[in-house]
């Protein structure tokens, strides 16, 4: 039922209005889906050895650097790109790039 509401609303919308009406009559479906949310910092490959002998405090570079785009995923599918904030305190993800299929 989830998978048919949301492409009635972003396939087959026939104005704004219509689109509102849909988000107002099925929000509280809308609001029932969970989506897992992951930003990538970086990745690298290391062998199983290396792996094992990490310890606390253990350095492992990334395949990218500090001027480098997050990456941002949503059920495991990348979706964006964005750049690291910090809001008061509170570490953020502003999104950049909007990755299109």
């Amino acid at each position: 039922m989830i998978c048919a509401l949301l492409l009635r609303l972003f396939v087959f919308p026939s104005s704004v209005a219509d689109i509102r009406g849909f988000l107002k009559s099925n929000m509280a479906i809308i609001d029932s889906i969970n989506v897992d949310i992951k930003v990538e910092l970086g990745a690298t490959s290391m062998p199983v050895h290396h792996l094992l002998r990490l310890g606390r405090g253990a350095v492992i570079e990334l395949d990218t650097t500090e001027s480098d785009p997050m990456r941002l995923y949503a059920n495991n599918v990348l979706v964006a790109e964005g750049e690291v904030r910090i809001e008061d305190g509170t570490l953020t993800i502003e999104v950049t790039k909007k990755i299109e299929k």
